[in-house]
């Protein structure tokens, strides 16, 4: 499985969420399928842009939260290092 975490500002895309271009631009920079991609955001109208942009969008609460949150779709992470920052 590849992963790409990829984090964008209006530097790289002139674009902003919850735009519709700022989804389709960040897909087609990463050459990806939309339906592959997993978008997680704190705010939930950045999320549902997601989803109707045919991601998967995970509203971020806290790092345990988002760790079952990933769990669930199969996917297992390992936050330590974040969460002694």
């Amino acid at each position: 499985m590849l992963l790409l975490f990829f984090c964008s500002s209006l530097y790289h895309t002139r674009k902003r969420k919850p735009e519709p271009d700022f989804y389709a631009e960040v897909l087609q920079h990463l050459d990806v399928a939309p339906a592959s991609c997993f978008f997680v955001d704190d705010r939930m109208k950045n999320v549902e842009a997601a989803t109707d942009a045919g991601m998967v969008g995970i509203h971020f609460k806290n790092a345990e939260l988002l760790r079952q949150d990933l769990s669930l779709l199969g996917l297992d992470f390992s936050f330590n290092e974040m969460e002694k920052k």
